[in-house]
């Protein structure tokens, strides 16, 4: 989860709230790529939304079964007449959402197919398995995933530099 992807579904997510949706969110801690900002900005929109908005973080080393990657992306959009279901590859960034080539699949569903309970039961397993989160979580996760993003940053810089060398090349 990106700063930028919450930017892009903040307006929707609280007008579905002020419509009287109930939000739950999933967000995971694998390779320290979920942007610690974001983190903090869903932790500020649980307070100012209740219990209507809410986010965990799934922390890997605390899964059941310990696996070694958790890089699911899916939502599962409910309401009177069932729904729609997206899974795919699309992380919660704006370039995912907007610019990135990403494939995802979109299907209706009527809310009580074999899928719907599949998903839900899935969700529901790992949100009891989740952190909820809270300004200690964070601050948490910020710190383990700092490291992570200087590598980042200095792969970046690499990339940079090889790409100007390889300019002045010709």
């Amino acid at each position: 989860v990106q700063v930028s992807g919450l930017d892009h579904v903040r307006d929707a997510l609280f007008s579905a709230i002020r419509a009287g949706a109930r939000i739950r969110l999933l967000v995971g801690d694998y390779l320290g790529i979920t942007s610690p900002e974001a983190l903090r900005l869903l932790a500020g929109w649980m307070q100012s939304s209740g219990a209507v908005f809410e986010a965990r973080l799934v922390e890997l080393d605390r899964l059941r079964g310990r696996p070694d990657s958790f890089h699911p992306k899916a939502w599962r959009i409910a309401d009177s007449s069932g729904g729609i279901v997206v899974v795919g590859s699309s992380n919660l960034s704006r370039a995912a959402l907007v610019s990135g080539v990403e494939w995802n699949l979109v299907g209706e569903t009527s809310g009580d197919a074999a899928i719907d309970r599949e998903l839900a039961a899935a969700f529901d397993d790992l949100w009891g398995q989740a952190t909820p989160l809270s300004a200690d979580v964070v601050e948490r996760y910020a710190a383990r995933a700092a490291p992570a993003a200087e590598l980042r940053r200095a792969w970046d810089r690499a990339a940079e530099r090889a790409d100007d060398a390889a300019a002045g090349l010709g």
